[in-house]
């Protein structure tokens, strides 16, 4: 069965895009399109109902020209856009209930009313705007993504101003309770919505309010320029929590997964033949321990930031499927990141 996939969202889309861009090899009969809110977008998204009526949501700005067709789609997937437990440290830091912890300068709320308020801030979120609109001309299934936590080298930028407003109820101990407030909070949100809320994977959190740092785009060891670190970006995932994404938007789908185990490991490349009509062949000299008539690789270059797409086949070699990748002439102990690849029965 065939799936197409309507993704919108803002800059934290962009992990799901690359995972997609690395992956979408093995998943031919799905498309996905992503439509994303840009700082230098000057086109507003443009949704065409099924009798052809256009709406244009002006707070959401494109660089390209394209329309979402409701007809096309199977359904609809929104990240982000508003939707974060930032709703919920926004009001702490102003307000407090009885049960949290007080200092005498927050000013005190019931706590229905700081109920309210989190969820009277979600309600006013792009999110909720886009999805208002894509439910009331279509009853297709609409999917929600929330914003992924920060980053647990967050620790490294402790003042900047957003990420203090995550840190004082940790400091409080109050971050189980504000989670406890947003989850409630977006619980209603679906319902009000009549969408499905997609949660951040509980194993990808380091606690309550971060998350793992190997799931981030900031990489401590990473000082070059316009590194994330350069940036203080501990907002922003990467692709392997971008793969995340993806597994659970394709089990929304009732789609066949494909199980990526991700780790660190030490290959040790030499060439057969520098180019053929396939692509590049190399020799690999590391055993994997898997199948090979199940088995598909896909290698991250740290270095070149590019996938390399691999396959098993006989003598223990990789045949790569990505000509245009540049792989310098003598290669020798190279670190990749091992994105291991296995049909799940």
């Amino acid at each position: 069965m065939s799936f197409r996939i309507c993704c919108i969202g803002n800059s934290h889309l962009t992990a799901l895009y690359k995972a997609w861009n690395a992956l979408n090899l093995l998943y031919k009969d799905i498309d996905i399109d992503f439509f994303i809110d840009r700082s230098i977008g000057d086109k507003p998204l443009s949704i065409e109902s099924t009798n052809g009526r256009k709406i244009e949501i002006e707070t959401m700005k494109i660089v390209s020209n394209d329309i979402i067709k409701v007809a096309e789609y199977d359904a609809f997937f929104i990240c982000s856009l508003g939707i974060s437990i930032h709703a919920a440290c926004s009001v702490y830091r102003t307000y407090r209930t009885d049960n949290q912890a007080f200092t005498g300068r927050e000013q005190l709320l019931s706590a229905d009313n700081f109920d309210s308020s989190v969820l009277g801030i979600l309600l006013e979120s792009k999110a909720v705007n886009v999805s208002k609109v894509l439910r009331k001309i279509t009853d297709k299934p609409i999917h929600l993504f929330d914003q992924p936590r920060f980053s647990e080298y967050a620790v490294n930028i402790h003042s900047a101003p957003r990420v203090v407003s995550y840190y004082l109820p940790v400091l409080n101990n109050d971050d189980e309770d504000l989670v406890r407030i947003y989850k409630n909070a977006t619980d209603a949100l679906a319902i009000e919505l009549d969408i499905n809320f997609i949660r951040q994977p509980q194993d990808t959190l380091s606690d309550y309010m971060f998350t793992l740092g190997h799931f981030g785009v900031y990489d401590p060891l990473d000082t070059s320029e316009n590194s994330a670190v350069s940036k203080e970006d501990v907002w922003h995932m990467n692709s392997i929590y971008g793969y995340r994404m993806l597994l659970q938007m394709l089990s929304r789908m009732g789609c066949p997964i494909f199980n990526v185990e991700v780790g660190e490991a030490n290959a040790r490349f030499s060439f057969k033949d520098r180019r053929t009509e396939k692509g590049f062949q190399f020799d690999i000299e590391k055993e994997f321990n898997v199948d090979a008539t199940r088995c598909r690789l896909v290698f991250y270059d740290h270095k070149s930031h590019q996938y390399v797409y691999a396959k098993n086949s006989d003598g223990g070699s990789v045949l790569c499927y990505a000509s245009n990748i540049f792989l310098p002439a003598q290669i020798q102990a190279l670190k990749f990141r091992l994105y291991q690849i296995l049909l799940r029965n």
